[in-house]
């Protein structure tokens, strides 16, 4: 079995990439795209060589084969730097161009759509195609074949086009020319170039063809030729009479020939172009083989040839051709590079344009409504370039080419236009195709394809239909689109197309006062605003309109007092309100409407919040007083002799970074980095200086008296900051237990504990900080990993727990010391041992008969003689800080001399008596829990509740039991 698959592939492309090279330095650009997204951009070009200014614009031409950028000029060159311009693109991508060059000015852009037919022939070797559009907008079209000698004649018809032979003897070398007569019948003059005389071929029932005589042979392969309003043919051609070459005229009426003498021309290669004014005046244009441009006028009922001196053409190209146009601007063309369209405009000839490029060789020229429209051949590559230009009076750079090559058609071998009926006839012939080529341009006003013949909506872009015939589009995603395409409508705003009772521009469902005319669009739409500001008017039904109906500047007053909300240099008298109040500079306050000074402060000074305090000066303080002088920007304002330091005014006036000294000591409130002299504890005069900023006083100042440091205690690491209260205040503390970071220690060398220990042993365990025994494990019972056995160095797996040694069979008493070294084999079980297994009860260090654990003077001489304390005689006297307290009785030996010690000679400073890591002299709450995380004031740390320290799961108020 055979199966066939269809496989189908669609993309999209995101981004496509090209490159264009433009000449010149684009002083601006700007970038436009239609519907379709194809884009468009204009560039002003600066040419730093000559110095001067264009305008171009690319656009990106695509089909189904390929994408190019094309090229247009907007403006020519010109020297004005003075130039700026701006672009928008319609729906269907037509451009709308505003620029400033003498003035601002707009240019648009109107297209024509061709549509594309085949004109099959008798014959395949077509030359010199002519053609021409009849009296009632018939197509035309003449040619000859060379193999034949055949002329051939074609008309278009309801069938198509059909052909008809004129002669079968023609010798046609030089193009030849289709007319109509006031009749409306073809007529074809033909140069026989074997008999070098004209024929006149008509046409009535059939074709007939009659000889001109002449007074001699007609030797130049160019002439030209016309139908005047008399009906008759006239033709000019060069005469060769056997003594010289005449430029002349022949008029043919009837069966009357004429010939009339113009003047004497050598140059056999002259070409001809012959037109008529508006006047019934006949205009021949001559160019000769060196590009000699001669123009000669007969005006009607005249019988003198005048001839009229133009400026000649420059540059001209290898085939002197040229063509003219006649009408009430007769119009003459040559293939020069400057100086190449003339016209005469009231009454004298002027330049109006220079080339459209080199590949005007072979062109043919029409024009309409100010418009130049040029067809001609690409040498090189035999393609059709379509110029246009609109002209005025003069030449100018705001009047130059616009082109556009017409692709995939080639005329090698003859090309013809026509203009009439509102379309513009193209012919063409390509020696690679056995037919003629025929586009027929229909003016297409909005550039969307459909011409305007066809298109209901001609000069609105991608709408050609409009079924219910309202000027409203059928074409949802074109501009002014019907949104009631079956009904029709008057509905103009917001809504399209649809019925509108009231004809105010709203339709019924929209408007909201749809039997009253109305066109407010602000608050409600369709109603009532007499102001026209767009606010609809307030009334008693409809208390949230215009409360300013009569004065189009007002609308409301926000903060009701009386003054409407709008404000501003033309506010608010208006013609029909000529004495309105001013507006109200500030619509929210009700207490301030006006500011003299215009420095945002109103002019209340009543108004504490918002009134200004200097109302007459322009000012921008704002944080002792409103709206006065504040030199250096600081928000304080200028001391004055109304207003000075004391009441709030700057202190340091000239300095941005300091305003005010709350606490006296000299140093500014800012503390905000690159301020001067900064307080970074301004509301104290005892501390200043914070070099880390971590809260903590670097040192106290002179003002310091030792009771007014409001709590602050200096900082034990001032270049660090920290949050740590133990040892020291503002030291690093990572896990936030207020014991700082760095840890120290010493080492009994009787236990081999460690003792004096500072600092976190555990710096990220919030839950341990001290650990005795070096073990690793945390002393604090009610941490996580809790030591069991803090004394005693253990591992995790100790036999009574966490941190507890591994007790075998090998050690009696239980004490961690093994029998063989354990010189006091029968310890009381979990007492503290030294290294020889021995507790304080089982020893007596100074060998006085007293156990080291009830011996108050543990040194006690070998000679003196003890109490049961341990304490000798002499000991018992000894008071070393003398606080009063004997040294064997003193628990604090250190007491400082002004502090006063209790029955145990221990000071506040000495004593800790809730255990909190804070002395009693400092500690405001003197009685919080054990092992509570506390400040540095010895309050309890509201934060440390956020914690569950016990990992019961319950944290905060709810854990009344927050370590158990």
């Amino acid at each position: 079995q055979t199966v066939f698959l269809n496989l189908e592939s669609y993309s999209r492309k995101l981004f496509d990439v090209s490159e264009v090279t433009i000449s010149g330095e684009s002083l601006d650009g700007k970038i436009q795209s239609s519907s379709n997204g194809n884009p468009r951009l204009i560039f002003d070009l600066y040419n730093a060589t000559e110095m001067t200014v264009q305008t171009q614009m690319l656009s990106l031409q695509s089909d189904s084969q390929s994408k190019s950028w094309v090229t247009q000029d907007v403006i020519a060159e010109h020297s004005s730097l003075d130039v700026d311009t701006n672009f928008e693109l319609t729906s269907s991508g037509s451009p709308v161009i505003l620029y400033n060059h003498d003035g601002l000015k707009i240019r648009t852009y109107s297209g024509y759509t061709g549509v594309e037919s085949e004109i099959i022939t008798t014959a395949g070797d077509i030359e010199h195609i002519s053609s021409v559009t009849g009296l009632s907008g018939e197509s035309y079209i003449a040619y000859y074949s060379p193999g034949t000698n055949k002329l051939y004649f074609s008309e278009l018809t309801e069938t198509g086009w059909s052909e008809q032979t004129v002669t079968i003897d023609a010798n046609i070398s030089s193009p030849f020319s289709l007319m109509v007569n006031n009749s409306g019948n073809p007529v074809i003059i033909y140069l026989d170039d074997v008999n070098k005389e004209l024929n006149v071929a008509t046409f009535e029932l059939s074709w007939s063809v009659t000889n001109i005589t002449t007074s001699g042979l007609v030797n130049s392969p160019s002439f030209s030729s016309l139908i005047d309003f008399n009906d008759n043919i006239v033709i000019s051609a060069m005469i060769d009479d056997g003594i010289s070459n005449n430029l002349s005229e022949i008029t043919i009426n009837g069966s009357i020939i004429e010939s009339t003498f113009i003047a004497i021309e050598s140059d056999v290669a002259t070409n001809l172009s012959l037109v008529t004014d508006d006047d019934n005046g006949l205009i021949l244009s001559c160019l000769t083989s060196s590009g000699s441009l001669i123009v000669y006028e007969k005006a009607n009922n005249s019988e003198i040839w005048n001839s009229i001196l133009l400026p000649q053409p420059q540059q001209v190209g290898i085939a002197n051709t040229i063509q003219a146009i006649g009408g009430d601007v007769p119009i003459i063309a040559v293939n020069s590079e400057l100086d190449t369209i003339y016209a005469k405009i009231s009454g004298n000839w002027q330049v109006i344009g220079d080339s459209i490029g080199s590949e005007m060789e072979d062109f043919t020229i029409m024009s309409a409504d100010n418009q130049i429209f040029v067809l001609s051949r690409e040498i090189e590559t035999n393609s059709i370039i379509w110029s246009s230009m609109e002209f005025t009076q003069g030449k100018n750079v705001d009047e130059i080419w616009h082109k556009s090559k017409i692709k995939d058609i080639l005329a090698d071998d003859g090309f013809d236009t026509s203009i009439g009926n509102g379309k513009i006839s193209f012919f063409s012939k390509s020696s690679s195709n056995n037919f003629i080529s025929n586009i027929e341009f229909f003016i297409d006003s909005d550039n969307d394809h459909i011409f305007d013949s066809i298109d209901e909506l001609n000069n609105t872009p991608n709408q050609w239909s409009d079924q219910d015939g309202d000027g409203y589009g059928d074409n949802i995603h074109a501009p002014i689109s019907d949104d009631c395409p079956t009904q029709s409508g008057t509905s103009s705003i917001l809504i399209l197309g649809c019925f509108d009772a009231d004809g105010d521009g709203y339709d019924d469902l929209t408007d909201d006062c749809n039997t009253g005319f109305g066109h407010s669009w602000l608050g409600r739409y369709g109603c009532t605003d007499f102001d026209q500001d767009g606010w609809v008017d307030w009334n008693s039904l409809y208390p949230f309109g215009d409360i300013f109906s009569s004065n189009w500047k007002q609308a409301f007053d926000s903060d009701g007092d009386s003054y409407g909300d709008n404000h501003g240099p033309d506010c608010c008298d208006t013609w029909y309100d000529d004495d309105a109040p001013p507006g109200d500079e500030f619509p929210f306050d009700s207490k301030q409407y006006t500011d003299y000074d215009g420095d945002g402060y109103g002019d209340n000074s009543s108004d504490f919040i918002g009134g200004d305090a200097c109302k007459y000066d322009y000012g921008t303080s704002f944080i002792d007083r409103l709206g006065c002088q504040d030199s250096d920007g600081d928000g304080a304002s200028d001391p004055s002799n109304l207003w000075n330091e004391s009441m709030g005014a700057d202190l340091w006036p000239n300095d941005s970074t300091q305003w005010i000294d709350s606490d006296g000591d000299g140093y500014g409130d800012n503390s905000s980095d690159g301020a001067t002299n900064p307080d970074y504890f301004p509301n104290n005069m005892a501390a200043v200086n914070d070099s880390d900023g971590d809260g903590y006083p670097d040192n106290f100042t002179q003002f310091y008296d030792g009771s007014n440091a409001q709590g602050l205690q200096i900082d034990g690491c001032p270049l660090v900051a920290g949050n740590s209260t133990n040892p020291f205040y503002g030291c690093l503390d990572s896990d936030g237990d207020n014991y700082r970071d760095i840890y120290t220690f010493d080492i009994n060398p009787t236990t081999g504990l460690r003792e004096n220990q500072t600092g976190d042993a555990f710096p990220f365990d919030p839950n341990q900080w001290f650990d005795t025994d070096g073990d690793g494990f945390g002393d604090f019972q009610g941490g996580e990993s809790a030591d069991i056995c803090p004394n005693a160095p253990g591992v995790i797996n100790g036999t009574l727990g966490i941190g507890c040694p591994i007790i075998d069979g090998n050690d009696d008493d239980g004490d961690f010391v093994i029998n063989e070294i354990d010189l006091c084999p029968e310890t009381q079980f979990g007492l503290i041992v030294d290294l020889n297994g021995c507790a304080t009860n089982q020893l007596d260090s100074d060998s006085d008969g007293v156990t080291d654990d009830i011996d108050l003077c543990p040194d006690t001489d070998a000679l003196d003689l003890a109490y049961e304390d341990g304490c000798s005689q002499v000991q018992r006297e000894v008071d070393t800080d003398t606080d009063g307290v004997y040294d064997y009785l003193d628990l604090c030996p250190n007491t400082p001399n002004d502090e006063i010690p209790d029955l145990d000679g221990c000071s506040l400073s000495q004593k800790d008596s809730d255990n909190d890591g804070i002395t009693d002299d400092i500690d405001v709450c003197p009685n919080t829990p054990e092992n509570y995380p506390v400040l540095a004031d010895g309050c309890t740390d509201e934060t440390a509740k956020e914690i569950d320290w016990d990992d019961d799961g319950y944290f905060g108020d709810e854990d009344e039991f927050m370590f158990d």
